[in-house]
């Protein structure tokens, strides 16, 4: 285990990740104070748009819509990494990257007309955000509460409900500065994204998920984002499982640990088929490939690999709305649901809400994954792509997004003035 996943435990699940976010902000304040008034008077460039994501990733809707338009609009697009390697690993596939903290990455951050990110301004850069618009393309559409609506049992639970001029408040205010616009998937999904996100209604545009064109097309993912061998070797195995958890706010291992994944594998392997697993990059396993199980590193895009998977299992994650796209059978292994719900809660029932057939116990997963040609389609499967993606769940996201942002350009909209 990584000397970073070793720190990152013992803050999430020892010492806590709020007092140690707090103590950070707090010593990054007075610096931050300064680098807002230097990047709201830098003059924006309104032809210049920076995409990042978190992880230190090239992942998720902004990698999709990144590529989209590099390739098809007159933007001069750029990804920012927090990972030189990240970044030279683009570069060498033709892509425009840069490092963040590099002379390059600091000149886009400040110059660029709009940040396009799929979580906050950060996955760019924080420091030097102010002036430029915000588009927030989201990572997902599920059962969970976030941000603003998360249960007081989860760690972020004091930075989004900080009393109005308390030091928590001044120190996230980063965190508490909502997105400009915020990408919507549908009717049923837009008040609850604009109340958890802080985003008004009017400012939530219901034009579907960059990462899922590729799905209901049928099409493979764009270059950039899978192993070419690693994605040959998946789609020549059948059946294909893929097993995919959520984050876990106070661990970073799954229910049932590493051994859980091991032992579907074995499952799977005894019928001809393939166990594809990744973490939630948020979380760590020390599971290796093996002949039946695949391990895809936790940095990678999963969508990219979601076309492959001929079953979905997973628990409370948001792939299983992006899976539902493709009317294949979902199991859910939830055997810690209550404890869940305690901590960062739901947003919806996380059973009536979330399709698949639910297990329990490591018992009635594998009693299930024994006939994995045998699993039956989700039953709600309809009812739930109409609730999460209504007329979204048709393809062109990358296509509605990008005319978006060319039609602010045309109206002299991009970046701002405050």
């Amino acid at each position: 285990m990584h000397a970073r996943v070793r720190a990152r435990k013992l803050v999430r699940e020892r010492i806590g990740t709020f007092r140690v976010l707090f103590l950070i902000r707090l010593l990054q304040w007075p610096v931050r104070v300064v680098t807002s008034q230097i990047a709201r008077r830098w003059p924006r460039d309104p032809n210049l748009i920076a995409f990042g994501t978190s992880g230190h990733r090239f992942a998720d809707n902004a990698a999709y819509l990144f590529l989209h338009m590099s390739a098809t609009t007159a933007f001069r697009c750029v990804w920012v990494s927090g990972s030189r390697e990240v970044a030279d690993g683009l570069k060498r596939c033709g892509v425009t990257a840069t490092y963040r903290w590099s002379p390059a990455g600091l000149g886009v951050a400040l110059r660029a007309s709009w940040y396009v990110f799929s979580s906050g301004r950060g996955n760019i850069n924080r420091w030097f955000s102010d002036g430029a618009t915000a588009f927030n393309l989201w990572h997902g559409v599920g059962i969970k509460h976030v941000q603003r609506d998360v249960s007081p049992g989860a760690p972020v639970y004091p930075i989004y409900h900080a009393p109005e001029g308390s030091w928590t408040a001044r120190v996230f205010a980063d965190h508490l500065n909502p997105a400009d616009w915020l990408l919507s998937t549908s009717p049923s999904m837009t008040p609850h994204l604009s109340r958890m996100l802080g985003i008004a209604r009017d400012h939530c545009v219901e034009l579907g998920y960059p990462r899922n064109d590729h799905l209901i097309r049928h099409e493979r993912p764009p270059g950039p984002l899978v192993d070419d061998e690693i994605y040959e070797a998946i789609q020549s195995r059948g059946p294909v499982v893929g097993y995919f958890p959520t984050w876990r706010d106070d661990a970073m291992s799954i229910p049932g640990g590493d051994p859980v994944v091991s032992e579907m594998a074995d499952i799977v392997g005894d019928q001809g088929g393939v166990l594809v697993y990744k973490s939630h990059h948020g979380s760590s396993s020390r599971v290796s490939s093996g002949e039946s199980l695949v391990v895809l590193p936790a940095t990678t895009d999963l969508n990219a690999y979601l076309g492959t998977c001929d079953v979905l299992v997973t628990d409370y994650s948001s792939v299983a709305s992006d899976y539902l796209l493709l009317n294949r059978p979902i199991v859910l292994f939830a055997p810690d649901v209550d404890k869940y719900s305690g901590s960062r809660g739901f947003l919806f029932d996380p059973i009536e809400m979330q399709p698949g057939v639910l297990t329990r116990s490591k018992t009635e997963l594998y009693a299930l994954l024994s006939d994995v040609r045998g699993l039956p389609l989700p039953v709600n499967r309809d009812r739930l792509v109409d609730f999460y993606w209504g007329r979204s769940a048709e393809p062109g996201a990358c296509e509605r997004a990008a005319e978006l942002i060319i039609r602010m350009k045309q109206q002299g909209q991009l970046g701002r003035s405050d």
